[in-house]
């Protein structure tokens, strides 16, 4: 049965999201192939900020549309019928991660590939007007952060910004159920958990790199710029924001599914 409901849940996802993900992958291709031709900087420019746009409303589209399909799926009046289904509480969330994490995850892997493809245009090219050399040292690619390649640092921040997504999935299937326990107004009600799970967690996030963080990484958020200029140094700064932020991003995402279950429980009254 589980299988059945991922299928069917990717199956409505898929009718929204395929399109929508091919509209990105054009406008990476039109910059990177009609640059070269048209030679107007001004004419790329509107194209870059085209693609930045669709990049940007795609990562909230692709989250919107499977909270869309949680709450419409569970707690509208099509979850009547969903309650007749020989399937749990736990294998509906379950089924439901599933597969919104699958698209959040391709959402990322595609907004990276397309990204490389748009900064590997003549264009995009000619503007990084610095050698490689130079661009590895201002990142901080030095002391004991110059065997670390470049390629390790995207290849994390690509893991952290999967993991990120499916938690992201998890947050607005939360908002969602928190949204089920007010008396009316449910979609509001999940619009307002949602911005107060982010602010919670923004809130934590600080802390948390405050606590935990180095000497020049805590100095960064306790606004020390004397401490800053002194030891400081951006590829030690990304490692340590992603391990930190990364343990609490875990956390939370485990508290919040914990969450949604508890409430599926309640309100859908399933097994």
């Amino acid at each position: 049965m589980l299988r059945k409901l991922i299928k069917y849940d990717l199956k409505y996802l898929n009718r929204f999201l395929l399109a929508l993900h091919g509209y990105l992958i054009v406008s990476a291709l039109a910059i990177r192939f009609f640059t070269p031709i048209l030679l107007n900087p001004f004419i790329s420019f509107i194209l870059v900020f085209l693609f930045m746009m669709i990049a940007t409303v795609l990562m909230t589209g692709t989250t919107v549309m499977a909270g869309i399909r949680f709450y419409q799926n569970l707690f509208s009046d099509e979850g009547y019928l969903t309650n007749t289904l020989p399937a749990t509480s736990g294998q509906h969330l379950f089924s439901k991660t599933v597969s919104g994490s699958i698209w959040a995850c391709i959402n990322v892997l595609l907004t990276f590939i397309c990204g490389f493809i748009v900064i590997s245009a003549p264009l995009s090219r000619a503007m990084l007007d610095f050698t490689i050399d130079e661009m590895l040292q201002s990142a901080g690619f030095t002391g004991e952060y110059a065997s670390i390649s470049p390629a390790a640092i995207v290849i994390a921040l690509l893991v952290f910004c999967l993991f990120g997504s499916i938690g992201n999935i998890v947050m607005i299937y939360a908002s969602v159920a928190l949204g089920q326990l007010f008396p009316s107004h449910h979609v509001l009600g999940a619009v307002i958990a949602y911005f107060v799970i982010s602010f919670t967690e923004s809130i934590l996030s600080f802390i948390s790199l405050v606590i935990f963080g180095s000497g020049a990484l805590r100095s960064v958020f306790t606004f020390n710029p004397d401490a800053v200029n002194a030891d400081f140094s951006t590829v030690g700064y990304v490692l340590e924001v992603l391990r930190i932020t990364g343990v609490l991003m875990f956390v939370v995402t485990a508290v919040l599914y914990a969450v949604t279950y508890g409430i599926m429980k309640k309100k859908i009254n399933l097994a």
